[in-house]
């Protein structure tokens, strides 16, 4: 089996957010935070990838600045994962 990760582009979108019409009721968020992100962006401190699996998509997991109330850049990320087969997920993987 080959895993491998590519940045995340607008073509991947749609795809995403089918994946998380099933995940949406176990997640609090299902894509990053910053405003307009569609890609990723290691400029703004998003990296933002697709988990492929030999030839096929099944994740995608992302890294971004936690910001303040006040939308200023702290020094800390948070992570999050959204997986394409909810089913090998649900009840078994705990994000904060």
């Amino acid at each position: 089996m080959s895993v491998s990760l590519r940045p995340v582009s607008p073509p991947d979108l749609a795809p995403m957010d089918r994946w998380a019409c099933g995940m949406s009721d176990h997640m609090s968020r299902t894509r990053p935070l910053l405003d307009g992100a569609d890609h990723h962006d290691p400029a703004s401190g998003l990296f933002w990838y697709v988990i492929a699996e030999a030839d096929r998509d099944v994740g995608t997991p992302w890294i971004e600045p936690k910001t303040s109330p006040s939308g200023e850049v702290v020094s800390y990320y948070r992570m999050a994962l959204l997986s394409a087969r909810p089913e090998d997920v649900r009840g078994r993987l705990h994000l904060s």
